[in-house]
C-alpha cells in the first residue's frame, strides 16, 4: 500500500492490521485503545500481566471514523472495530476485529467531474489470543489472527503463534517485557499478485513462479514498553522482528509508538505510527509502509 495513501486515509483510525507482504509471518503488534494503526498480533495482551491471582478485568472499546474530501482530490474513507479483552486470574482472553475501506479520485484540469474514483484501500482482519500467567514474571500465550488485503495480495492470511514472554519491569507506571516464540503463516494470494496481465505467473527472485499459496514457519521475537507519564498520558512502544527459518534471508521489523491522552471518563486521544519492513515483498509491493493516525476511543468498560 502505498503510504501517503494510507496517511491520509487513516487519519482517523484506531487501528488497521499489519500490512505486509509474501515471505514472512504477519504477527505485528497494535493496540486499538492505544490508537496504534497495526493489531495483528496483540501486545496489549502481553502487557496485561497479572498483579493478583483474584484479578478480574472486562473491557470493551470501539473505534469509527472517516475521512471524506472534496474539490480538487475527491476521497472517502471508513474505518471501525472492536476490541475486548477479559482477565479473570491466571487467565486472560482478548480479541479485536477491523474493516477499513477507502476510495478517492483526482480532478482533470480543475473539472469536478475528474477522474472516477476508485477503491484504494480494503482490508478487514481479527485476532484471538489467550494468555496464561504461569508465575510472577512469566506467561505463555497462543493467538492466531486472519486477514483479507486486497493491496498486500491477500485473499486471506492465517496465522498461529505460540510464545512466552517475560517481564522485566511491572508496576502501575511502567511495563517492560519480551517475547519469544514460533509464528506460522499461511497465506492465499491473489492472482492480480501472481500473475502478469497475459495470464503468465509472474517469478519470485529465485525464478520460480509464484504460488497461489505460501506456508511460512518463522522464529518471532518483541520488545514492549509501555511508560505512564503523567496523569491521563500515556506512551506506548513495541518492536518486533520475524525470521523466516527456512530462508535466513528472508526476515521483517514491525515498529509501532503510541501516544494516549485521556480526554473523558469514556473517551480517549491516541496519536500512533507505525513502520512496517519486509525484505522480500510480492513482485509490485514496497517493501516498506508507514502509517499514522490519530484516533477517537470510545471505551465501553
Amino acid at each position: 500500500m502505498n503510504p501517503k495513501v494510507t496517511l491520509g486515509i487513516l487519519l482517523t483510525s484506531s487501528i488497521s492490521f499489519a500490512q505486509l507482504e509474501s515471505g514472512s509471518t504477519s504477527s505485528s503488534t497494535g493496540n486499538v485503545t492505544k490508537g496504534s494503526t497495526d493489531v495483528t498480533a496483540d501486545n496489549t495482551a502481553a502487557a496485561a500481566q497479572k498483579a493478583d491471582k483474584k484479578d478480574k478485568i472486562t473491557e470493551v472499546s470501539f473505534n469509527l471514523g472517516g475521512l471524506f474530501a472534496a474539490g480538487n482530490s475527491r476521497s472517502a474513507a471508513m474505518t471501525a472495530g472492536v476490541r475486548s479483552r477479559v482477565k479473570r486470574g491466571d487467565h486472560q482472553f482478548t480479541g479485536a476485529a477491523q474493516a477499513n475501506y477507502a476510495r478517492a479520485a483526482t480532478a482533470v484540469n480543475g473539472s469536478e467531474a475528474g477522474q472516477p474514483t476508485t477503491t484504494t484501500v480494503e482490508n478487514v482482519q481479527a485476532l484471538l489470543r489467550y494468555d496464561w500467567f504461569f508465575a510472577k514474571n512469566w506467561s505463555l500465550f497462543l493467538q492466531t489472527a486472519g486477514r483479507h488485503d486486497r493491496f498486500q495480495g491477500l485473499e486471506l492470511r492465517y496465522q498461529l503463534a505460540p510464545g512466552v514472554a517475560y517481564y522485566f519491569m511491572q508496576n502501575d507506571k511502567v511495563q517492560l517485557w519480551a517475547e519469544a516464540g514460533y509464528d506460522f503463516q499461511y497465506d492465499i494470494r491473489s492472482d492480480d499478485y501472481i500473475k502478469n496481465a497475459d495470464g503468465t505467473p509472474k517469478l519470485d527472485t529465485d525464478g520460480k513462479p509464484l504460488e497461489k499459496t505460501e506456508a511460512v514457519h518463522n522464529a518471532r521475537l518483541f520488545f514492549g514498553l509501555d511508560h505512564k507519564l503523567f496523569k491521563g498520558i500515556e506512551f506506548i512502544a513495541s518492536v518486533e522482528y520475524l525470521q523466516d527459518l527456512a530462508d535466513g534471508n528472508t526476515f521483517r521489523f514491525v515498529f509501532d509508538s503510541a501516544i494516549k491522552a485521556q480526554i473523558a471518563k469514556h473517551f480517549a486521544l491516541a496519536t500512533a505510527v507505525t513502520v512496517l519492513y519486509e525484505n522480500n515483498p510480492l513482485p509490485g509491493v514496497d517493501n516498506t509502509d508507514v502509517i499514522s493516525a490519530v484516533s477517537l476511543v470510545y471505551n465501553l468498560f
